[in-house]
């Protein structure tokens, strides 16, 4: 009985340190779970920025358009995908850029998903 329950105990704590290894190749990512992690958060500085109070020509942030570009990771073996910011302005059809946000995502280390959000005119 105390063998099966200390190779429990062994794989679970085996799993989370796997886990944990496998999330710290997002350094963007401002917190991480274990388990998962799903989070969007600004992507360095705002780049242009409009005070709706003093531009009445100013379009409120609901009205901006979004253009999103990923790439994803597989178990850390394979990844491929364009997570660049020309690539999802080009996806929203966005010539003038108004702020950046990403979006991390990451299952169990499995699978692992960060997004560019690019919000223009």
């Amino acid at each position: 009985m105390f063998k099966k329950l200390m190779t429990v105990c062994l794989i679970t704590f085996s799993s989370v340190m796997f886990v944990n290894c496998a999330t710290l190749g997002a350094a963007n990512a401002p917190i991480m779970g274990a388990i998962g992690t799903s989070i969007t958060s600004p992507a360095g500085q705002i780049v242009n920025w409009v005070d709706n109070n003093s531009d009445s020509n100013a379009k409120p942030i609901s009205m901006l358009k979004v253009g999103k570009a990923s790439c994803q990771s597989v178990l850390g073996i394979a990844a491929w995908g364009d997570a660049g910011i020309a690539a999802a302005a080009q996806n929203g059809k966005i010539s003038k850029i108004h702020h950046i946000d990403q979006k991390y995502e990451n299952y169990l280390g499995i699978y692992q998903r960060y997004t560019i959000l690019v919000y223009g005119e």
